[in-house]
């Protein structure tokens, strides 16, 4: 059994956490491999993985300058991987450890993707195609824009999101307010006029894994469709850039937290700061 075989039936038999959380573990984990095959561990096996190849990974992430928020999770899932292999000591209990940093919850930089050019978007499915494009015009997460039933969602003027669909199974509904926004739902009218963005004969989780995949081979963060919807309503709502696309300090007036209210509705939390991560402070 080859070391990406061990890890498929360490995961099949081991469903912890939400689908989505399961999906992102296992893009995660199997690109570790790949990598560690890459760079000089072209024998490596599963059940040998120790702290070396745990060090080796951090090494070629930290070359590819991913943030520590990227590098944190990655290491969760490492950490998951040791717990299940009983090798609990191969990743530090803290990655300060490993030289990586505390996460920042207050965006210091513009985390904003932009969707794909028309021939990087050939590389996704046409229904990953429309889910993107749900996350960067109407914000939404990636599990709602992929559940996302038109039939059921598209009231005319605003759309309604099922709490089946929403993290924390929370319901919301956000307007329609413009074009493109009306065409996009036309559009996936046209290809799913009943059925989610999901294939039809594929489970969530089975497309998360396949989603996840192609936004990593193609360098694109879903969530960052998200960051870029935020910052425009903010510059939509203000008239003035977020204070991470601003070389000058943000006023803390009644149109920032007016602003940042409304925002954080559209993304679905219940905390105004957690704007912060999107717009900056």
């Amino acid at each position: 059994m080859n070391s990406h075989q061990h890890l498929e039936n360490i995961l099949q038999h081991n469903k912890d956490g939400s689908y989505g959380t399961q999906a992102a573990r296992a893009v995660v984990l199997h690109q570790l491999i790949n990598d560690l095959h890459k760079h000089g561990y072209s024998a490596f096996k599963l059940e040998k993985i120790g702290s070396r190849h745990i060090e080796a990974a951090v090494k070629d992430w930290k070359s590819k300058e991913l943030s520590n928020a990227t590098m944190a999770n990655r290491l969760s899932h490492c950490r998951w991987l040791s717990q299940k292999l009983n090798k609990q000591n191969i990743v530090p209990r803290t990655n300060k450890e490993l030289g990586i940093g505390r996460r920042s919850f207050v965006a210091e930089t513009d985390k904003s993707n932009q969707l794909p050019e028309p021939q990087a978007m050939r590389n996704f499915t046409p229904r990953e195609q429309l889910s993107m494009q749900l996350a960067r015009t109407f914000g939404l997460r990636r599990e709602e824009s992929m559940k996302f039933n038109v039939n059921q969602a598209d009231k005319g003027n605003r759309i309604e999101l099922k709490g089946s669909w929403c993290k924390g199974g929370r319901p919301r509904h956000l307007k329609v307010r413009t074009q493109a926004q009306r065409t996009l739902l036309n559009k996936i009218k046209a290809l799913t006029p009943r059925g989610s963005l999901i294939e039809k004969d594929k489970t969530y989780i089975q497309a998360v894994r396949i989603f996840e995949k192609h936004c990593q081979d193609n360098n694109l963060r879903m969530h960052g469709l998200r960051h870029a919807y935020a910052l425009d309503r903010y510059k939509e709502l203000t008239g003035r850039h977020a204070p991470v696309r601003s070389d000058e300090p943000t006023p803390k007036d009644k149109i920032d937290l007016a602003a940042r209210v409304v925002i954080a509705k559209e993304l679905g939390h219940n905390r105004v700061e957690i704007t912060n991560n999107y717009l900056g402070s």
